[in-house]
């Protein structure tokens, strides 16, 4: 009897050693696992924290604007909420996070900077989790920790990153993405751990991927495509899941409706075909480019190269039929990567999902919608499943050649991760010094109207008028019809008192060779703000007619032409010339009716001492104002006004 319980007592010793050995080990696993993401956070900040100097560019300008009213009190903020032309939203979680780094314009785009770069680093978590949730799926926990650890490293510090994390303004798709991501999190842990539907779980289910989602579409409108994703990963590594009735119903409620709903509204052409009328492109030559783009994203992910990135890529060509090779070709090598993840998504799950996850990440930006042909940072959420299944088969490789080289997937892979940070942060070295890489840019794009007026300016800033004139001269020659151009020659020359080079009315007579340019609005604002201080005035006739002009471009935005037709009013109006400006803003009040063209025409007239005429456009601006509700601070406002008008009235009857 003793010698039974004495090796009873002796297997119960042993099993409880080897439990004890294995939580020690999975301790050991996990600590080291943590101090590796640790290590890839540090990294991260290293990598981009060179670029944390660089300026502010180009749209930064028009959002980041706003702040210029000075954001003290609940009225200013309630007027910075509301301006700007963000998105369709207006993006207000976006808008907000703004506020964080400043409330006032003009600011130090390094605050901007480090907040967008610690953003990236909790996205970054967010990435790890998601990898280590779906890898743990079809791996061990030990070898789906690995895959993470590598495909965060890649994703974190990759250079396709930096114009996301280094631009200010795309903090926006930052923040969409940290909302979706987190929604996906949370759904992953969701669908892994509930074995059982009920009403209750799939409630918390809802209200969660709501809130994730609300958040994600208020700070960039493609926080839409959560569903989306949750769809791509239901078809792929879900697809084996067990599924109740009751998740089922769920599912096609929740997941493939709003998804169908997304398609379908990418798809209602008639939508998008009016923007088309502003671009360089038809909507045709869009759906035939964008795959030469995409595939162009996966050559620059995978070849590591930086050159031909950056923000400048209005240059890009166009393609106007499939049977261009590289047209016809890409969109060959889409559709096969499409119907093979489709049809292949249960037996290769891990690389169909990244394939169908990189292709609707960027279904809102590269298809119907009439946006820009490419930016960079469409790829930040795209990414994730490049990455992911990038790390996931390169483990899979090493592990089939042979147990031992399997081995050499820890010294591979780390090093890859090293070589990418290390050119990213070279790369972010670059958009940290102003001069350098504005000078980069204009030198690999010297078919970018935007990157060689961006460079022009930029040596006038320098000081050196000279150098930016010829400049000018230069890209005039290249580009014949950016009126953009010689405006900012007239500016550069007033500033430096340098003689012109191009005077307004000469190019008034060649009007018609003219385009609409992203670049003319703030040329013009440019020269109006510099005629008067610089001496210029005897421009001022010459310039207000040519700007007045603007409701002769063809295909321009209203918007647009409204906004020169205002500069060009605000010119006559400091020349003294009231009738001139008071006919150029009822010429934007019929173009596009807005409470700030009636204030503005309310405030020509009471300057004029006309108070029953300014009285009467400024009840045309309530009415307005009334439409989306007027706020109690800007309502005595305007009361304080209407006292103002009534007391004059009540002096000089008429």
């Amino acid at each position: 009897m003793r010698a039974f319980l004495f090796h009873e007592e002796y297997n119960l010793s042993i099993e409880s050693g080897i439990g004890f050995m294995n939580r020690s080990l999975q301790n050991q696993h996990s600590i080291l696992v943590s101090l590796c993401l640790m290590v890839l956070l540090v990294l991260g900040w290293t990598a981009f924290s060179p670029g944390l100097s660089g300026p502010f560019m180009l749209d930064d300008f028009d959002n980041l604007g706003a702040l210029e009213v000075g954001v003290t009190d609940i009225r200013s903020f309630e007027e910075y909420m509301s301006m700007g032309n963000a998105g369709p939203l207006d993006r207000p979680i976006s808008k907000l996070s703004f506020l964080l780094n400043d409330n006032a314009w003009p600011s130090d785009p390094e605050s901007f900077k480090r907040t967008n770069l610690l953003i990236h680093l909790l996205v970054g978590v967010l990435v790890f989790i998601a990898a280590r949730q779906v890898s743990r799926i079809f791996r061990k926990s030990d070898s789906a920790d690995w895959i993470a650890i590598v495909c965060t490293g890649i994703w974190l510090l990759h250079p396709i990153q930096v114009s996301t994390v280094l631009y200010p303004v795309q903090r926006m798709a930052q923040l969409s993405a940290l909302f979706v991501l987190a929604g996906v999190c949370f759904y992953f842990y969701m669908r892994c751990r509930v074995k059982e539907w009920n009403f209750r779980r799939l409630s918390i289910l809802s209200v969660g991927l709501g809130v994730f989602g609300l958040l994600a579409v208020f700070s960039k409108e493609n926080g839409a495509l959560l569903p989306m994703f949750i769809a791509v990963a239901e078809l792929t590594i879900f697809s084996k899941f067990d599924s109740d009735r009751l998740f089922a119903w769920w599912r096609r409620l929740c997941i493939w409706l709003p998804s169908l709903i997304i398609l379908a509204y990418l798809l209602y052409i008639p939508r998008w075909m009016g923007g088309y009328t502003y671009r360089e492109f038809t909507l045709v030559e869009r759906i035939i480019t964008e795959p030469v783009i995409l595939w162009d994203y996966l050559f620059s992910m995978f070849s590591l190269q930086v050159h031909g990135l950056g923000l400048f890529q209005d240059d890009y060509p166009i393609y106007s039929s499939l049977l261009s090779p590289a047209a016809g070709a890409a969109a060959l090598l889409t559709a096969l990567a499409l119907v093979g993840a489709l049809l292949l998504r249960k037996k290769y799950p891990v690389l169909c999902f990244g394939v169908l996850w990189y292709f609707s990440g960027h279904l809102v930006e590269s298809t119907t919608v009439a946006l820009e042909l490419y930016f960079e940072h469409r790829n930040y959420v795209s990414m994730f499943g490049v990455t992911l299944a990038f790390a996931y088969f390169a483990k899979a490789g090493f592990e089939k050649l042979s147990t031992e080289f399997a081995r050499f997937y820890g010294v591979f892979l780390p090093a890859l991760i090293m070589i990418v940070g290390a050119i990213t942060y070279g790369y972010s070295t670059e958009w940290g010094d102003e001069n350098r890489i504005l000078t980069i840019w204009a030198t690999e794009h010297p078919y970018s109207p935007r990157a060689q007026r961006t460079y022009a300016q930029h040596l006038a800033n320098m000081g050196y008028p000279e150098a930016a004139l010829d400049s000018l001269d230069v890209s005039h020659d290249s580009f014949p019809h950016d009126l953009s151009i010689p405006i900012m020659s007239m500016g550069i020359s007033c500033a430096f008192n340098r003689e012109q080079r191009y005077e307004p009315e000469a190019l008034l007579e060649q009007f018609d060779a003219y385009q609409w340019t992203d670049g003319l609005r703030p040329a013009a604002s440019h020269l109006s703000e510099m005629m008067w201080p610089t001496g210029c005035e005897h421009l001022a006739e010459g310039v207000a007619s040519l700007l007045g002009n603007a409701v002769r471009f063809e295909g321009a935005r209203v918007s647009g032409i409204a906004a020169l037709l205002v500069i060009a009013g605000d010119i006559r109006k400091r020349a003294g010339d009231g009738d001139g400006a008071l006919s150029l803003y009822l010429k934007v009040d019929d173009l596009k009716p807005s409470v700030d063209s009636a204030t503005r025409i309310a405030g020509l007239f009471l300057g004029a001492g006309n108070y029953p005429e300014a009285r009467r456009a400024l009840e045309v601006a309530i009415e307005r104002d009334s439409v989306s509700g007027i706020s109690e601070s800007k309502m005595e406002e305007y009361k304080r006004i209407f006292a103002l008008i009534d007391g004059k009235m009540s002096e000089n009857p008429q």
